[in-house]
């Protein structure tokens, strides 16, 4: 098998071996790869794609490495042909990335004896085409193929939004949250004690904006004031596909808020 080299900047090593084959995918993506590992230091591992693998990754992209201590989630830095330079956001086995935000959110317990259905994504996804997606070799029209392009493009953008709207996403509270894949930190006024469990519906606001219909187990509650309750909901039936959307936007969402630090720090200056 032939491969080409691949840079991951980490915090610390990995366990790692010369010879070692582990395996990645794109977030969001079920389908993995193998590589393999040439070289490591305690900033960087070298792996080698088979030449098969895909190399039109682009800088903010992210990649998920499987390792025998858990993900390693990694942000593209640079893309040269098949060669790729990763930042190693974080890898944790036992818990993942959290960040305090704003979000539209529904919560209401769920009474004993009902059943949990596993949670899912309600929008956020295109239909096929989309605006902006490179023209086909085998199309004999490309200014119609353009045309009804962004017509499904808006047609879809359109549908998320029906969707989202029917469901209540749009009308939801904002409210203060604690968000990682595992679970959410917020407060609620209804009573509520460990073991309680919860349905949840919130609204990321992604671009196009992505809805959550999870459910989860009350396991700490801490009185708040005002008759509120402070509580921390572990995820219940959550499955890759909707994890992966959790921490993409995650990733994404700490991302510009410290861009927006670095600008605001740069104009104080």
């Amino acid at each position: 098998m032939r491969f080409s080299g691949l840079l991951l900047a980490g915090e610390r090593p990995l366990g790692f071996n010369p010879g070692d084959t582990v395996y990645y995918r794109m977030i969001s993506e079920t389908r993995r790869s193998a590589a393999g590992i040439v070289s490591f230091t305690d900033s960087e591992v070298v792996l080698r794609l088979s030449a098969d693998a895909k190399s039109d990754l682009k800088k903010g992209e992210y990649i998920v490495i499987s390792t025998t201590d858990g993900d390693v989630y990694t942000e593209v830095e640079s893309a040269d042909g098949a060669d790729l330079r990763l930042r190693r956001i974080w890898g944790e086995k036992r818990e993942y990335f959290r960040i305090d935000d704003v979000i539209p959110l529904q919560c209401c317990k769920v009474p004993g004896g009902l059943p949990r259905r596993r949670a899912r994504i309600v929008a956020g996804y295109g239909t096929g085409m989309a605006e902006g997606q490179g023209i086909p070799d085998e199309v004999e029209d490309p200014a119609l193929w353009k045309t009804l392009a962004e017509i499904n493009a808006k047609l879809s953008l359109i549908l998320q939004h029906l969707q989202l709207e029917q469901g209540g996403y749009t009308a939801a509270e904002d409210q203060s949250v604690n968000l990682s894949a595992s679970g959410m930190r917020f407060t609620m006024k209804e009573p509520a004690m460990p073991g309680d469990t919860v349905e949840l519906k919130f609204l990321l606001p992604s671009t196009p904006p992505v809805g959550i219909h999870a459910y989860g187990d009350i396991v700490r509650v801490r009185e708040a004031g005002d008759n509120e309750f402070e509580v921390s909901v572990r995820f219940a039936g959550m499955d890759e596909e909707v994890r992966d959307e959790i921490i993409q936007y995650a990733l994404k969402r700490q991302r510009d808020l410290l861009n927006t630090l670095k600008q605001q720090s740069g104009n104080n200056g």
